[in-house]
């Protein structure tokens, strides 16, 4: 770590490497990112801890007053969730520890959601259509899959002239239940296409 990054005296840093065996620290942003298993859970700045906060946990922080990171945006992405902890956190070596694996565990949950709900990733949807598809408002599989096939068609004819045709329409059937295109059956991809027009 730099110097001018070293933690404060309220944190002991051997207790962070007693427990997680892992530990790196990564320069970013002028400041020390820490990883843990690969992922990013917390940040050093100006000798303050700053933990990575996902979903209830922001409430948790916000809603107990917790300081959140601020760097000029040109800096760092605009929607950061670093969140500094208070004194309470560095005298209790079990608190310090559980918020830390929670932040840790929510932030790796959140990475593979993330790869897992791009579009590309599903069978039949390459690049292009994945492209095309985000054009017209879907990001992710669940948005996919909320829509259903019909729908979607309807939202792609509409911007696409003639874009659903009928190996389209197998393969948005198919991505949609995880399954190669050519084994929808010709009979529910005819009837998926007459509720499309």
């Amino acid at each position: 770590m730099k110097k001018k990054d070293k933690l404060s005296c309220f944190f002991n840093e051997e207790v962070l490497k007693k427990h997680i065996h892992s530990l790196e620290y990564k320069s970013m942003f002028g400041m020390n990112g820490m990883f843990a298993w690969g992922v990013m859970f917390g940040v050093v700045h100006n000798g303050e801890l700053y933990i990575k906060a996902n979903g209830l946990m922001r409430e948790q922080f916000e809603d107990g007053g917790m300081k959140r990171l601020e760097m000029p945006e040109s800096k760092m992405v605009k929607k950061n969730h670093f969140y500094l902890l208070d004194e309470l956190y560095y005298t209790d070596e079990l608190k310090l520890m559980s918020i830390i694996i929670k932040s840790i565990c929510f932030t790796y949950h959140d990475s593979l959601k993330h790869d897992t709900e791009k579009l590309r990733y599903l069978p039949n949807i390459g690049v292009h259509m994945e492209k095309k598809l985000n054009s017209i408002g879907i990001y992710s599989s669940s948005d996919l899959v909320a829509l259903g096939t019909v729908n979607v068609c309807k939202k792609l004819s509409k911007k696409y002239v003639n874009s659903c045709n009928f190996k389209v329409l197998s393969r948005i059937e198919g991505a949609i239940k995880g399954v190669h295109y050519s084994l929808i059956p010709k009979s529910r991809t005819i009837e998926i296409m007459n509720e499309v027009l």
